[in-house]
C-alpha cells in the first residue's frame, strides 16, 4: 500500500457552505474521486508542503484547560439538542486563542466533508489526548455522542490538571532554593574568591587544600575554560533530556531509578498510578472495548513500565484471563490496587472500582505534595548552610594559618 500523503483542500458543499482543511490520501485523484461521490465540489487542492505548511511559530499552545473548557460546553449545547456543526461554530466564535480558533474551524471542515468528530480531533494530538479521542470515539460507536460522555472527559481532564497543579506546587520551592544555591556559590566563585586568591598570593603562605581547591575551581572559571565548559556540559544535559525524554529505551531505565528516589520517587510513582486507575475507569465507563482500554491506557499512563506490562496483560485478558491477577506480577501496581480491582471484576463493578482507587491515590498525591515542603525544607537550609558555609571556611583558612604563625 501506498504511503499517503496530506493535501490542503478549498471546496464547496451541496447546500453551498465553503469549507477548507486537510485529509489525507494516495493521491490527489482519489480525493477528488471520494469528494465527488459525497457530492462535494473541490475548488483547490495541493499537496502539503513545508512552503504552504502554516507552521504556526509562535502562536499560543492548547492548554488542557482549554481544551476541557471545550469540551464541557460542546456537552451543555449538545444537551440542548443543538447540532454538533453548529456548536463547533459557536464555540469557534467564543475561541479567545487564536490556535483554539483554528482548530476548531478544520474539525469543523472535517465534519462538514464525512469525518466523525474522534477522527477529526486525532488530526490534533498536541490539544486532544488519545484518551479524549478514544472516549469521544467509544461515545460515538453508538451513532450519537452524548453529553454525559463529553461532561466526562471534561471532569478527567480537570482532575489530571489539578493534579499537575498540586505537584508543580510542591516542586516549586525546592528548585527555587537548588537555583539559589547554584547563583549563590556561582557569584563567590566568580567574584568573591579571586579577591581573596589575590590576598593568599601576597601573603606567600601555603594553603590548606579545601582552599587551593576552591581557588583552582575559581580560575578555571574566571580564566580559564570552566564557566563556558559548566554551560555546555548543562545545556547538553538540558538537550539530551528534552530529545530522548519519550525515547523507550532511555525510560525503561530511567523509571527504575525515578520510583526509587527519596521522596520524589514515591510521589512519582502514585501519580502515575493515580492516572492509570482514572484514565481505566473512564474509559470502562464509556463503553470502550477491553482491548482497546489496554491499550490507550497503557499509552496515557505516562509509564512505560505500565505500558509494557499492559502489552502482556493484553495477550491474557484476550483468552479470557483476569486483569487483577496478571497486574499482580508487576511491582509497578500496588497491592491495594490490584486486591480493589479483583474484589470489582467479582462483582462487576470494576469501573467503580478504579474510580475509588483513583481517588485514593490522588488523595495521597495532595497529602504528599502538601508534605514535601516540610519534608525537604530542612534538607535545602543544611545543603546551603554545608556549601556556602564551606565555601567560606575554606577562604578564612589561610588567615587562621597566618595568625597563628603570628
Amino acid at each position: 500500500m501506498a504511503e499517503k500523503k496530506v493535501y490542503l483542500y478549498k471546496a464547496r458543499l451541496a447546500n453551498g457552505t465553503y469549507v477548507e482543511g486537510t485529509v489525507k490520501s494516495e493521491n490527489e485523484s482519489l480525493v477528488i474521486e471520494d469528494f465527488n461521490k459525497r457530492n462535494i465540489a473541490i475548488l483547490e487542492i495541493q499537496e502539503q508542503s513545508l512552503l504552504n505548511r502554516d507552521l504556526n511559530l509562535f502562536s499560543k499552545g492548547i492548554k488542557p484547560r482549554e481544551v476541557s473548557q471545550f469540551m464541557r460546553q460542546l456537552a451543555t449545547l449538545t444537551d440542548a439538542a443543538i447540532p454538533l456543526t453548529r456548536c463547533l461554530d459557536v464555540l469557534k466564535d467564543q475561541a479567545t486563542n487564536p490556535s483554539m480558533r483554528e482548530i476548531l474551524t478544520q474539525v469543523r471542515s472535517d465534519i462538514d466533508v464525512g469525518s466523525n468528530l474522534a477522527s477529526a480531533l486525532a488530526k490534533h494530538p498536541k490539544a486532544f489526548t488519545p484518551l479524549t479521542i478514544a472516549m469521544v470515539r467509544a461515545g460515538e460507536a453508538g451513532g450519537f455522542l452524548t453529553p454525559d460522555v463529553l461532561e466526562n472527559i471534561s471532569v478527567n481532564l480537570e482532575q489530571e490538571i489539578s493534579l499537575k497543579q498540586q505537584i508543580r506546587a510542591a516542586l516549586t520551592y525546592p528548585v527555587v532554593v537548588m537555583s539559589l544555591i547554584f547563583l549563590i556559590v556561582t557569584g563567590l566563585l566568580i567574584f568573591v574568591v579571586p579577591s581573596f586568591a589575590k590576598t593568599f598570593n601576597d601573603l606567600g603562605a601555603p594553603l590548606p587544600v579545601p582552599t587551593q581547591i576552591l581557588i583552582s575551581l575559581s580560575n578555571s572559571m574566571t580564566q580559564g575554560p570552566g564557566l563556558i565548559v559548566m554551560a555546555a556540559v548543562i545545556g547538553s544535559i538540558f538537550y539530551l533530556y528534552r530529545r530522548y525524554k519519550w525515547n523507550p529505551k532511555f525510560r525503561r531505565v530511567w523509571e527504575p531509578i525515578k520510583y526509587k528516589m527519596p521522596v520524589f520517587g514515591k510521589l512519582a510513582k502514585k501519580t502515575i498510578i493515580a492516572r492509570f486507575a482514572r484514565n481505566f475507569s473512564s474509559l470502562i465507563d464509556s463503553g470502550l472495548p477491553i482491548m482497546q482500554v489496554l491499550d490507550v491506557v497503557g499509552e496515557t499512563s505516562g509509564s512505560i513500565i505500565i505500558e509494557d506490562a499492559l502489552k502482556d496483560v493484553k495477550k491474557h485478558v484476550a483468552i479470557g484471563e483476569m486483569i487483577s491477577p496478571q497486574l499482580r506480577k508487576y511491582p509497578i501496581f500496588p497491592s491495594l490496587l490490584t486486591e480493589m480491582l479483583s474484589v470489582g471484576e467479582e462483582a462487576g463493578e470494576i469501573a467503580n472500582m478504579l474510580e475509588k482507587i483513583a481517588i485514593s491515590y490522588d488523595e495521597e498525591v495532595k497529602a504528599t505534595a502538601e508534605a514535601l515542603t516540610s519534608l525537604i525544607e530542612p534538607l535545602l537550609v543544611v545543603t546551603l548552610g554545608i556549601v556556602v558555609g564551606g565555601i567560606l571556611v575554606s577562604l578564612y583558612l589561610p588567615m587562621f594559618s597566618v595568625y597563628s604563625a603570628m
